[in-house]
């Protein structure tokens, strides 16, 4: 059991509509030379999805790095604990609090853990186009990271766009 997350659900029937929207208008692109998944539940569904219906048939790649306790988490159970005593305010909170410096127990600096993801989807030697599926949490830290407000967190099947030559290495 994740004691960070909770448990989530499926991608709900309006959220595969969507992904199915969205990768139908991806059919006729350039299929992604790396597919990553968060290994929950709906992360995946929605790269699978996406790869099967723009005809990519691209696998799917889990990473912890993005999601679950992700890159950012060193203990979950220190984290958890904290994260149990806040209403969900509170914890959207601590989370950008975090994105902004402050040190948080139980978590990886903003630096280590966006550095860890980038370093996984974007190797050195690596300028091919990469596709990652995360949740907002990690999406957001990722884009302070890369000087992006962490007040602004993306709506479902949202994200960022990550040049490496523009904004990482």
């Amino acid at each position: 059991m994740d004691h960070v997350f909770p448990s989530h659900p499926p991608l709900s029937t309006d959220g595969e509509k969507l992904v199915r929207r969205i990768a139908e208008q991806w059919n006729s692109s350039e299929s992604p030379s790396s597919l990553f998944s968060s290994p929950l539940q709906r992360c995946v569904q929605t790269a699978e999805i996406l790869s099967q219906r723009s005809n990519w048939f691209q696998t799917v790649t889990q990473s912890n790095l993005l999601g679950g306790h992700g890159a950012y988490v060193t203990d979950s159970k220190i984290l958890g604990s904290q994260l149990s005593k806040l209403s969900e305010s509170g914890r959207r909170n601590l989370f950008i609090s975090h994105m902004k410096g402050e040190k948080i127990d139980g978590m990886r600096s903003l630096r280590e853990g966006s550095e860890m993801i980038l370093d996984t989807l974007y190797p050195s030697s690596n300028n091919e186009f990469t596709l990652a599926v995360s949740h907002e949490t990690i999406i957001t830290a990722l884009g302070a990271y890369l000087g992006g407000n962490p007040h602004e967190w993306p709506d479902p099947l949202c994200g960022i766009h990550v040049t490496k030559g523009d904004a990482y290495g």
